[in-house]
């Protein structure tokens, strides 16, 4: 189950509302999305329980197909939650950039120069571009 504050909730209701069902009245299709995020993660329970025992909390305003598509939108939800989570790491690591630098300027043997290496393959993960480190070398050495 992925307990998250009820405020969390209302900002993926709107988020979701505007993508999936602008076209509706927003406060009371909103308010129904509310309703079916808190089931499904407070109850920990997915479409198929919700459409059969859960009517009440949906039903007039949405249908079955909408929660298919609030589902859809609730895990696209969570990754852009993921991603932003994962640039924020990135961009507090880049607030160490100052002393890497000096790291890499002082570097005296190529084992250090590996560990560096290293530390920027996991911090920056799949997508570090070992060619960077001998950029960052020839601007820091110039």
């Amino acid at each position: 189950m992925r307990l998250r504050p009820h405020d969390s909730f209302q900002f993926e209701a709107r988020w979701i509302n505007e993508r999936a069902f602008k076209d509706r009245d927003a406060t009371s299709t909103t308010s129904k999305i509310l309703d079916v995020l808190q089931i499904m993660h407070r109850e920990d329970v997915e479409v198929p329980f919700i459409a059969t025992y859960r009517r009440e909390y949906f039903e007039p305003v949405l249908t079955v197909d909408d929660l298919w598509t609030i589902f859809d939108y609730d895990e696209k939800f969570a990754q852009l939650l993921k991603e932003k989570a994962s640039l924020q790491k990135m961009l507090d690591n880049a607030q160490e950039n100052d002393k890497l630098s000096e790291l890499i300027e002082s570097a005296q043997s190529a084992e250090i120069l590996d560990d560096l290496h290293s530390y920027l393959r996991h911090v920056v993960g799949p997508t570090f571009d070992p060619s960077t480190v001998c950029e960052i070398i020839t601007n820091t050495s110039s």
